[in-house]
């Protein structure tokens, strides 16, 4: 495996041979030079504005908090649903990819976005109106609402298990994974809603995302089973 530069990642066939090309902003496959993205639109050809894209991956991804998020002011909706569609991207990239590497890629890329919008980086990769429309959202509520990287690193570093197949080890690492995940996510909304308030609401978000991240595994048993992950 070689990194090739910022945007794509080359793997090799014995020593010398490329075999395929990684996007790492995507994790589509270049293979021997052809970009399957040829076959697909382009991230900054989906119609409409970024904002609206989010708005749609959400309402179509994520109903129940797509709903919940209407009760949210307009002004702060929008970050909100920059958050919500972040979370739908990573949440879905195990389905998105054929071989776990490439998961990992993806969920890497993420993290490095964020870490560069923590550190105010003026051309943060993925960011702008040119770039990947959820990025871009993202992180100006980043920068908006002072969220905190920590917490998206730590719920990114969560997620690499959803690209594997191992059983989920423990009752412990099963409400560790639900409270870097779903609890996580919950506090990261009210800092948005109510940074003031967002601390007192630590402890029950803790509780709240384990009995969140239990019913989903619960209504998603089918599926997992079927990509023979056990999270419970």
């Amino acid at each position: 495996i070689q990194l090739v530069n910022s945007s794509h990642v080359c793997l090799f066939r014995g020593r010398s041979t490329p075999m395929r090309r990684i996007d790492a902003a995507t994790g589509l496959i270049l293979l021997y030079g052809h970009d399957i993205r040829h076959y697909a639109p382009a991230m900054n050809d989906i119609p409409g504005h970024s904002s609206q894209y989010c708005d749609d991956l959400v309402r179509t991804q994520d109903e129940d908090r797509w709903l919940a998020s209407r009760y949210a002011a307009a002004p702060l909706r929008r970050c909100l649903m920059a958050l919500y569609a972040f979370h739908v991207e990573i949440r879905r990239i195990p389905s998105a990819v054929t071989e776990p590497p490439l998961g990992e890629i993806r969920l890497q890329w993420w993290r490095d976005l964020i870490a560069g919008a923590s550190l105010h980086e003026e051309d943060v990769a993925g960011g702008g109106e040119a770039g990947h429309p959820v990025a871009s959202r993202l992180v100006e509520a980043i920068a908006r609402h002072r969220l905190p990287a920590e917490a998206f690193d730590r719920m990114l570093e969560a997620r690499i298990f959803d690209v594997y197949d191992d059983p989920m080890p423990s009752r412990d690492h099963f409400e560790a994974y639900a409270g870097e995940t779903a609890s996580t996510l919950i506090v990261l909304a009210a800092t948005i809603l109510s940074p003031g308030g967002a601390d007192r609401i630590a402890d029950a978000a803790g509780h709240a995302g384990v009995a969140q991240t239990a019913a989903g595994a619960l209504r998603l048993l089918p599926i997992h089973r079927a990509r023979g992950q056990v999270y419970l």
